[in-house]
């Protein structure tokens, strides 16, 4: 079995329309980082395990962008994938607090 698989669903679709920047991405994971520490802070002290699922698959698909040349497609897909999960990362620690 590898490391990270993923269902080939609809929601692993990326319309050729979908981008992302790397600003974009970073500003994203800092949101869902800032999120995460309120749920930290409030002495529980306990990361919801799909927030930490999303931002591990966010980490494997910023490491699969590295590997195509910034701009092809191949990295276009990778960086809006890694988005998706940030912004899941976000939603399910909203849903946690």
């Amino acid at each position: 079995m590898k490391e990270h698989e993923e269902s080939e669903g609809e929601d692993d679709y990326v319309a050729p329309g979908d981008t992302t920047t790397w600003a974009e991405l970073r500003d994203a994971f800092a949101e869902a980082e800032s999120k995460l520490s309120l749920i930290t802070g409030n002495g529980s002290g306990k990361v919801p395990m799909p927030v930490i699922n999303e931002l591990r698959y966010a980490g494997h698909h910023m490491l699969r962008a590295k590997l195509h040349v910034e701009g092809s497609e191949g990295w276009r897909v990778e960086i809006v994938k890694a988005l998706r999960h940030v912004q899941r990362a976000t939603f399910d620690v909203g849903a946690a607090g």
